[in-house]
């Protein structure tokens, strides 16, 4: 395994390794308890767990067991259980957009990652290795449940900021949107996106920009990802954590899998 060192900020503060892991253990715990209530089968070991036996669980059977019960139920049967809750947010965000002004006063979740011992070419070809493994995708963050590459971005399902539902979208590259964040000269890597409800195909107006540049020893993401004028706060501000723990863990993987 390759020897890589993470430096989280989040509005200029840092966010330890152990911060970072309880949130996801908490919401791995979360995960569980809403696939269980939504009637999916939740094993230790081929034996069902109670809610209480959940709550007993430690990090890492935590998360193991999500991950493997997402992959038992596959992109369709979590498409089938989460379906209403899809719908309900689909409403929020209607709400959200009636409330708001546009493309105007958009609220922005900034995250910065500085990582040594990880190359530009490995984190390129991370996202390429995201689309294509389905268990990657899945373990990144515990509020993903589908990651699929189209020749246009992405299509999925997530819960964004770890607040309400998880979102159907649909996701289109754009490299001229123009956002709060304007393209930093000293960031070559410039990828940037907007976000369609896919049951309408109408936009939400939610976008993100992810600007990376190499150094000396590794590399820079200023990561983040922008948000209508109502949108809840506790989602704005849950989306940098979101953010910090999906591209920790995309490190993590690449030290993983190094040479």
């Amino acid at each position: 395994m390759q020897n890589i060192k993470i430096n989280v900020q989040i509005d200029d503060q840092p966010y330890s390794e152990e911060q970072l892991a309880m949130y996801t253990y908490q919401r791995n715990l979360h995960v569980l308890h809403e696939l269980k209530e939504l009637g999916a089968d939740v094993l230790q070991a081929d034996t069902p767990l109670s809610h209480t036996e959940i709550n007993f669980l430690t990090a890492v059977d935590a998360q193991d067991i999500l991950l493997a019960t997402k992959l038992a139920i596959g992109t369709d049967g979590l498409r089938k259980l989460y379906a209403t809750k899809m719908a309900r947010m689909d409403q929020q965000w209607l709400d959200i957009l009636e409330q708001s002004d546009g493309n105007q006063n958009l609220k922005a979740a900034r995250t910065k990652l500085t990582v040594t011992g990880i190359t530009l070419p490995q984190f390129q070809q991370a996202f390429k290795a995201v689309e294509e493994n389905a268990s990657l995708g899945l373990s990144l963050n515990p509020e993903h449940f589908e990651i699929t590459g189209t020749p246009q971005g992405q299509n999925g399902f997530e819960t964004m900021g770890m607040f309400g539902e998880p979102t159907d979208m649909v996701l289109v590259a754009d490299p001229n949107l123009e956002l709060p964040d304007a393209p930093m000269p000293d960031y070559p890597i410039q990828i940037a996106g907007l976000e369609k409800m896919a049951s309408t195909n109408q936009p939400n107006h939610v976008y993100a920009r992810h600007q990376i540049k190499p150094t000396a020893d590794g590399l820079e993401l200023f990561t983040a990802a922008y948000f209508p004028s109502a949108t809840p706060d506790e989602l704005v501000n849950g989306h940098k954590i979101h953010l910090a723990i999906e591209f920790s863990n995309i490190f993590k993987y690449l030290a993983q899998i190094a040479d």
